[in-house]
Parts: structure tokens; sequence; C-alpha cells
């Protein structure tokens, strides 16, 4: 009896390659994690340029002119700069148009955060069944036979959650930022609205 020792990158290529449902898992968590990186780099650009922009805006006190705004306070100025509502309501609709700016891709993340475990969990059970119906099939199961589906499974399961955590501690951090981002436009806006009177 000849026994072969794989090397490990032996073994991730065979625990990579599988059926098309292997592969559609694997493709589905690869988009998963791209679109999660995507937008977590994206918010935290546009976060940082929502500090930069604040700081410059609480620097000049009430004034909206001369600063060079980025999406969400361009968003906020554009709900001020509507004359037929008065002052309170311009603010009230300010802030809400901020919030709905900066929640964009919230729930696209939550979705990959809640989700990629379980997308992860199919491709593990799909590699068990193979494993099983692998070893169904065979008069001896030997332990070649099975260890591709069984490394399968565990790269998906392994896969499934390294989409998950980075989506779900992103997001936790976002939702800080968002809280962060109304306080100063909610301070922000109560200056703009005293100058008002």
């Amino acid at each position: 009896m000849k026994v072969t020792i794989m090397s490990d990158e032996a073994v991730l290529l065979r625990g990579l390659s599988g059926d098309a449902v292997h592969d559609g898992v694997l493709l589905l968590l690869l988009l998963m994690s791209v679109g999660a990186w995507m937008i977590l780099l994206l918010k935290a650009w546009e976060h940082v340029r929502f500090v930069q922009q604040a700081r410059r805006l609480h620097a000049q006190g009430g004034s909206v002119s001369g600063v060079g705004a980025c999406g969400c306070h361009d968003v906020m100025f554009q709900g001020l700069l509507c004359d037929d509502l008065p002052p309170a309501q311009r603010v009230d609709q300010a802030l809400e148009a901020l919030m709905h700016r900066a929640s964009w891709g919230m729930v696209v993340l939550s979705t990959i955060a809640s989700s990629a475990p379980f997308v992860g969990l199919l491709g593990t059970v799909w590699g068990i069944y193979q494993a099983l119906l692998g070893m169904s099939t065979q008069q001896v199961a030997a332990i070649a036979q099975v260890a591709g589906p069984i490394g399968q499974a565990l790269i998906m399961t392994a896969l499934g959650l390294a989409v998950a955590i980075p989506a779900t501690v992103g997001y936790n951090l976002l939702v800080r930022a968002n809280k962060t981002k109304q306080f100063h436009a909610q301070q922000w806006l109560r200056r703009w609205l005293a100058a008002q009177r």
C-alpha cells in the first residue's frame, strides 16, 4: 500500500476545486467579500471627508459659503437652501437628507454580514454530502477519497466566516460613524438656525 503525502498548496487547491454548486458558492462568497470591502472603503472615505468638512464648518461658525463640501454636506446644504420652508423645517429636512445619504450601502453590508456564514454553511453541507456520497460508492473508504470533499467543506466554512466577520465589524463601526455624523450635523444646524433668527 502506497501512501502519498500532499503539500499544503495541493490540499488547498484540491479544496478550492469542486463541482458547480461548490464553485457557485465560492463565487458568491467572493462577490460578497468584494462588495463588502468596497462599501467599507467608500464609506470610510466619505466619513473622513465629512469630518474634515465638519471641522471647516465649525471654524466658520454658521456660514455655508466658501466651503468645499463632500456629498453628505451637499445634500444637507440643498435642504437648507429651500426658501419656501420656514428655517426650522429646513433644518429637519437637511438632517433627514444627510442621514438618508449616510445610510447608503448599510443594508447591503448588513445583508452580507448576516448571510455569509449561511452561504459558507451551504458549501460545508455540500462538501460533506459529496464526501458521504464518495464513501458510499466505494467498497473501502480511504482517507484520500474523503479528504477532498471534507477539505472543501472546511474551507467553505472558513471563507463564510472570513466574509462575515469584517462585514459585521465594519457595519458596527459605520453605525457609530453615522451617529457621529448626525451629532455633528445637529450641532451645526442648531448654530445655523440660531443665526437665522
